[in-house]
């Protein structure tokens, strides 16, 4: 009796998980099986998503179809759990948490154009198939079997198409634009005619069977009905691989392999008919056909409906394919690497090699000074509140976008690291320092480095990166002792209003010697620089800037104003980020 209540409450426990709606927010759990991890792992995920859209939220096929692909895009995977079964299979099991405005959004946005949309189409095709059933009833009633067959088969071929659509669509709460009728009316109305048609060719079959007919009129006929009862199950098979290849994104992969061998299975039955029915027909001579209607009525109906369905299954088999070549791992590694959203927590920056400088003749072409780095950021949480932050960067290139001519000549030989940490709460706090591998012609610089920023709702959850950072900077001295070299400091100020943008500030008093003539210069540098990222190729990080400074040489009294010189441009950067 323990036992049997420890079950109870562990199904009533499971039952919970699975619909659970807490702050509005869909936790749902999934199992799946798969031959390797990552198979598991998606069928895992398919049925969490079945689960939420039958079980919890009572939706139909098609909303199904339409919402797996934002769940998957959309959802947060909460938990996940996988096993290797001694076979070598793989077991998983994963609770994804989905926020419940995502199927409403749904079900009042796309969901509902879709449906109503289909709803439109059928009562378009209604006034049709009731135009082909009144012609075939005219032409039975006449006489001409051959006439009637042919209207009464092409009206069953235009409510089959219909009701291949339909016949996924549970809901009964959106009409049709046009006779305001529900999916459920319907597909009711669309089955009483189809029933009247296949009403009316098994009338027109039986009487023409009852004819004083050639008996190798007779055995053709036989042939033809015995193609047409093989035909059934392969356009059943047919119409099952449709729903498939209409939302493929919601099926797995071994699930997609499983449906294109049918595929490959069905086109093989077809191909045996196909045969069968151009031998039959090739033994009839042309004078038969001539004087027999409803004979070659019959071989042109099914010749037609041979050669539809081939068609319809090629098309199949090529959607599944495309979809099957796109999910191998050569092709999923390459789209995952040029469009996967990025993590924003690692990135390489280039700046490409070349500007614009603004003149009163027009822009001017600028040669930049090469630059390559590698970035990284990111924060731990300590709590909801608290946190972690640090920064590092290692870079090779010229210290200025816009290279000074006298200065030091920059090359990727020059490189640079900076390493920071801090601590956020209601603000963020750190420390860094910034020091030389190499420089040119110079001696090393080291930079001492202060953080402040705000960090932004969520960060380390949510917000990968602060909203906001400054980072001030001074150098210590070298050989240098002129008094500026110590009143010496600069600012980088970084706004991120969300992954997508994001804008920078720096400004920046140095001292540097001057390569050429072996005397110290002093440098004034500032820049702005825009961040952008773009719906499709969403790694990829584009940056556009400017950047200007003026210099001057040293002396005892400070600088020397009738030696000012400088320069200024726009130039633009790429970063691929992970």
């Amino acid at each position: 009796m323990k036992k049997c209540g420890a079950f109870i409450i562990l199904i009533f426990v499971l039952m919970q998980s699975l619909s659970a709606q807490e702050r509005g927010i869909y936790s749902v759990t999934g199992q799946g099986k798969g031959a390797t991890r990552e198979a598991a792992m998606e069928a895992a995920k398919l049925d969490a998503i079945n689960t939420l859209v039958f079980s919890v939220l009572h939706r139909d096929q098609l909303f199904r179809d339409l919402f797996v692909s934002e769940a998957l895009r959309e959802g947060r995977l909460n938990k996940q759990e996988t096993q290797k079964n001694p076979l070598g299979t793989w077991q998983a099991m994963v609770t994804i948490e989905i926020d419940e405005g995502l199927p409403e959004a749904l079900y009042a946005g796309r969901y509902a154009t879709t449906l109503i949309n289909l709803l439109d189409q059928a009562e378009e095709e209604i006034p049709g198939i009731e135009k082909l059933l009144q012609d075939a009833s005219q032409a039975e009633s006449g006489g001409s079997l051959g006439s009637a067959e042919t209207f009464y088969t092409q009206a069953q071929t235009t409510i089959d198409s219909m009701l291949r659509y339909l016949n996924p669509v549970e809901d009964a709460f959106y009409f049709s634009s046009q006779g305001k009728r529900k999916a459920p009316e319907l597909k009711i109305l669309l089955s009483s005619y189809k029933d009247t048609s296949q009403k009316g060719i098994d009338r027109v079959r039986k009487a023409q069977s009852q004819l004083n007919i050639a008996q190798s009129t007779q055995q053709l006929l036989s042939i033809y009905n015995q193609i047409e009862a093989a035909l059934i199950p392969l356009e059943q098979g047919r119409d099952d691989l449709s729903r498939i290849a209409s939302s493929l994104s919601s099926y797995t992969t071994d699930q997609l392999k499983t449906a294109e061998e049918q595929c490959r299975q069905i086109q093989s039955g077809l191909s045996l008919q196909k045969n069968q029915f151009v031998r039959a027909s090739e033994g009839v001579s042309p004078s038969v056909l001539q004087n027999e209607q409803y004979i070659l009525s019959r071989k042109n109906l099914l010749d037609l409906r041979l050669k539809d369905l081939d068609q319809q299954l090629s098309t199949l088999s090529r959607k599944f394919s495309w979809e099957l070549f796109q999910r191998s791992t050569p092709v999923s590694a390459l789209r995952w690497a040029i469009n996967h959203e990025p993590a924003q927590y690692v990135a390489i920056n280039f700046r490409l090699p070349w500007g614009l400088k603004p003149s009163d003749d027009g822009p001017v072409a600028l040669s930049v000074p090469p630059s390559v780095g590698l970035s990284a950021e990111g924060s731990l949480t300590l709590n909801s509140a608290s946190g972690l932050w640090g920064r590092s960067s290692i870079q090779a290139g010229s210290e200025y976008i816009i290279d000074p001519a006298r200065l030091a000549a920059a090359g990727l030989a020059n490189v640079r690291q900076e390493l920071a940490i801090g601590f956020f709460r209601p603000s963020l706090l750190g420390l860094g320092l910034r020091w030389d591998w190499n420089r040119e012609g110079q001696r090393p610089v080291t930079v001492i480095e202060a953080v402040w920023g705000i960090p932004g709702s969520s960060l380390g959850q949510r917000r990968p990166l602060p909203l906001w950072v400054n980072t001030l900077s001074w150098e210590i001295p070298g050989e240098t002792k002129h008094v500026l070299s110590y009143i010496n400091g600069g600012l980088d100020s970084v706004l991120r209003p969300n992954s997508y943008i994001g804008f920078s500030l720096s400004l920046a008093s140095r001292v540097r010697s001057d390569a050429v003539y072996d005397k110290p210069s002093w440098i004034g540098s500032a820049g702005l620089g825009f961040n952008f990222r773009l719906p499709v190729l969403r790694p990829l990080q584009w940056r556009i800037g400017w950047e200007g400074y003026i210099s001057s040489p040293l002396t005892d009294m400070g600088l020397r104003s009738d030696e000012f010189t400088g320069n200024h441009g726009f130039t633009w950067g790429l970063s691929y980020v992970f």
